[in-house]
């Protein structure tokens, strides 16, 4: 698609650069660093930039290219019981969990989590703060 000279993106995924070292984070909430790298949420509720996708299983240094799922259904690693339908924000490890006032809400979760790190399917929206 071409709009106004200017091409317009509708994948789901991007390709981004790793900006701390990650290990066994697949299907985990990352954000843009102070350089515009990606590296493993570490605050409940903040804004998220996408989740990995299952590459990241692998040990990923500084500056290695990694790809980032950014809407649409995803994968994405629960840390906390999450009831289908709920929506979902990030935990301190990069997991979803229900999302609470006042946090940045990732999606919305597809399937029921009955246990941490159990892999969920989650609509991954960007929705702004929970009222």
């Amino acid at each position: 698609m071409n709009y106004m000279g200017a091409s317009i993106n509708t994948s789901s995924v991007v390709a981004e650069i790793v900006g701390a070292e990650m290990e066994n984070d697949a299907f985990c909430a990352v954000k843009y660093d102070e350089n515009g790298a990606v590296v493993l949420c570490s605050t409940e509720g903040e804004i998220v930039a996408g989740i990995l996708l299952p590459e990241t299983t692998q040990k990923l240094s500084a500056g290695d290219d990694v790809t980032v799922q950014i809407k649409d259904i995803g994968y994405c690693k629960a840390g906390a019981e999450i009831k289908k339908g709920q929506e979902v924000m990030t935990d301190t490890q990069g997991r979803v969990i229900p999302a609470t006032a006042g946090k940045f809400v990732i999606g919305y979760a597809m399937a029921n989590a009955t246990a941490e790190d159990e892999v969920i399917q989650v609509d991954i929206r960007k929705c702004g703060y929970k009222a």
